[in-house]
């Protein structure tokens, strides 16, 4: 209808569909049909979509999709399943934090951003979730407010406001922390906005 969309995320599945999230919601267009479908919490088939404001797409290994949301936690379309939508939010020993700002899938593990609360791991075949989050007292992320992830083999390069950029090894569980700050590891700015991974294994990254 040619109004302004504001657009955050874009993502082309196995079967060459475009999603498109949203402020508005997820907009799924077919490319051998014109037409699209639009996911939104005001249509009433779409009742697990708490919130219309999707920041984050990502494809796991399976096929399904997962999507990131602002207030609404993380939402789930299972494309081969009876139950195909479902949504992880809020609560105890459950996603802590409805922001979810970032995701990464990996195996049966997928990572989880949040803008307050770290980073969720959740173990897709139990639905069990453990976190990251800053503790001074131990090695431990630098800031708990996420803005992007990128999986690397079996390293986790996480992006934070405030706290730069943290190197997680996962298989000995060590953050190294890269900072305007440290000589040893220095940045331009400790504020990241986004970052994203090169086919020569470099990063790129937007400062906020």
């Amino acid at each position: 209808n040619n109004q302004h969309m504001p657009a955050k995320s874009i993502l082309i599945d196995r079967l060459n569909r475009i999603w498109i999230a949203t402020q508005r919601g997820i907009y799924l267009i077919d490319r051998t049909d014109p037409s699209y479908s639009l996911l939104n919490n005001a249509d009433d088939k779409n009742q697990h979509l708490i919130s219309s404001s999707v920041w984050k797409i990502e494809e796991d290994q399976q096929g399904n999709l997962w999507f990131g949301t602002y207030s609404g936690g993380l939402y789930f379309i299972d494309c081969n399943g009876k139950e195909p939508f479902y949504t992880y939010r809020e609560g105890n020993n459950q996603l802590n934090c409805p922001v979810v700002s970032s995701i990464v899938a990996q195996d049966n593990v997928l990572w989880v951003g949040t803008e307050g609360k770290g980073v969720n791991r959740l173990d897709m075949d139990s639905g069990k979730f453990t976190y990251l989050m800053h503790d001074p007292s131990k090695n431990s992320l630098s800031y708990d407010n996420i803005k992007s992830l990128v999986l690397a083999d079996d390293q986790l390069w996480i992006a934070s406001f405030r706290g730069g950029l943290d190197r997680y090894d996962i298989q000995k569980n060590r953050f190294v922390n890269f900072n305007a700050f440290d000589p040893s590891h220095p940045l331009l700015e400790n504020h990241i906005r986004k970052i994203v991974k090169d086919g020569q294994d470099g990063f790129w990254m937007s400062y906020v």
